[in-house]
């Protein structure tokens, strides 16, 4: 560990005597100890019941209905398992795992749209401010025409407006809180909600995505990732969780193209500007915070 900024790093020793045995055999217990927390609280969870979620059909079916594109066919059938989940007395601890583009946010949006329809709150968690806000964006735009509240909580919102977010979410008309991990640190936030959808799962750790089995064991929880992390995947694979899969892509999805270069001013712009004619949009990504302001000017 650094004491100091500049200071050089403590090497360990590698004898067997030497402080280096002594850290594996303590993460070693700590990670025997976080299998075992794991385990006991995943057997108290298929003890525990939970309200069962209900809409009437006509109002879900006007709500599907407003999807501006087609169900993918594992979309329907994830959707169903999903909706079978929730309008049990069982919690749910379900793994949805699809390509981006395959339909995952859609699927977490009927979600909370069926715990809102049953007044109940939904927490949606991202692991990056900025996924945060496209997925509020992305929700508020779906939800709007049903009455659904949402709101967003990251570092970004202004301290004196965090107080006001979380009280209209424990006990106001908030339905919908999208958040980052702040709100994971906020124990009346868990406890207030029935379902929490964790997208990009793969970017928390094992700890944060158990924090709200902890002090809400009866909370539903959605988890999506295009890459599950291998402890997910086992653990849904041994029946532990349940996995949907989303492998159809959509109609309009256009397969991924790679291409590798040297760096070009001109190829770039090329790229640049036939994305942004066709209506697309571009993400760049650069490796230098020092000297991205001069990159975004070229």
């Amino acid at each position: 560990l650094f004491k100091k900024k500049g200071e050089a790093a403590v090497l360990d020793s590698i004898s067997k005597k030497g402080s280096w045995n002594r850290r594996l055999a303590r993460a070693k217990k700590h990670a025997e100890e976080v299998a075992e927390d794991l385990l006991i609280s995943y057997a108290e969870r298929k003890k525990v019941s939970t309200h069962p979620f209900s809409v009437d059909p006509n109002t879900e079916n006007t709500f599907l209905k407003s999807f501006p594109y087609k169900d993918t066919a594992d979309q329907a059938v994830v959707w169903s398992e999903i909706k079978k989940d929730l309008e049990s007395s069982a919690p749910m601890d379900r793994l949805v795992c699809g390509d981006v583009g395959f339909g995952k946010t859609e699927l977490s949006i009927r979600a909370a749209f069926l715990a809102a329809m049953s007044g109940v709150k939904t927490l949606v968690l991202a692991p990056t401010t900025i996924l945060a806000k496209q997925l509020h964006s992305s929700f508020s735009i779906r939800l709007k025409d049903s009455g659904v509240n949402c709101q967003l909580l990251t570092r970004f919102v202004k301290a004196n407006l965090q107080k006001s977010i979380v009280d209209s979410y424990v006990s106001g008309p908030c339905d919908v809180l999208v958040s980052t991990h702040k709100a994971i640190f906020r124990e009346e936030i868990l406890k207030a909600s029935s379902l929490i959808v964790v997208d990009d799962e793969h970017k928390f750790g094992v700890a944060q995505k158990e924090a709200a089995k902890k002090v809400n064991n009866s909370v539903n929880m959605l988890y999506m990732s295009a890459t599950p992390i291998p402890r997910t995947l086992k653990m849904a694979l041994s029946n532990i969780t349940n996995i949907s899969t989303l492998s159809t892509p959509p109609l309009s999805k256009i397969e991924t193209e790679t291409y590798v270069d040297y760096f070009d001013d001109n190829v770039i712009k090329k790229a640049v500007m036939y994305e942004v004619s066709r209506g697309g949009q571009v993400f760049f990504i650069h490796n230098k915070v020092q000297t991205i302001g001069t990159v975004k000017h070229v």
